[in-house]
């Protein structure tokens, strides 16, 4: 039975993170770490896909508490509430940051601490999307 949740599990968020990794087109105006979040995520999706023991532990995992957490389908924030976390955002000398992290890691030349550096970005980056989900559903939901 624990290992049949943990598979379903591993579909559901196989299937969050392909709808997020394809739902929008990346743009110029499209925040930073949301372009860091589809590279992450993709990457990750990948990897639940080729290693079915993973599914058990994707439960218990950051992405997975955060989802619980924050609830990013749910839509019961006021529009002022959700207008203002949709204006949160990295500003401009962490995106430059971001960048050459990124650059570094698909080099294979991060030091620990920018190892450690990019995994933060990456929490932060995580967090900010799911409430920003959040914001948008509750913007939907006020309107409709």
């Amino acid at each position: 039975m624990e290992s049949r949740r943990g598979h379903q599990f591993s579909r559901s968020a196989h299937t969050f993170a392909h709808k997020l990794v394809t739902s929008a087109p990346l743009t110029k105006e499209t925040p930073y770490s949301l372009h860091l979040n589809r590279h992450l995520i993709a990457s990750a999706s990948r990897d639940v896909l080729q290693n079915r023991y993973m599914s058990v532990q994707l439960e218990s995992s950051e992405a997975a508490i955060l989802s619980r957490v924050i609830q990013p389908d749910s839509g019961d924030w006021s529009p002022a509430a959700a207008e203002a976390i949709l204006r949160i955002g990295f500003n401009e000398t962490d995106q430059t940051r971001m960048t050459a992290l990124l650059e570094k890691a698909k080099a294979g030349t991060l030091t620990n601490e920018e190892s450690e550096a990019l995994e933060h970005y990456r929490h932060i980056g995580k967090l900010l999307e799911l409430m920003k989900a959040r914001a948008r559903r509750s913007l939907q939901t006020s309107v409709g």
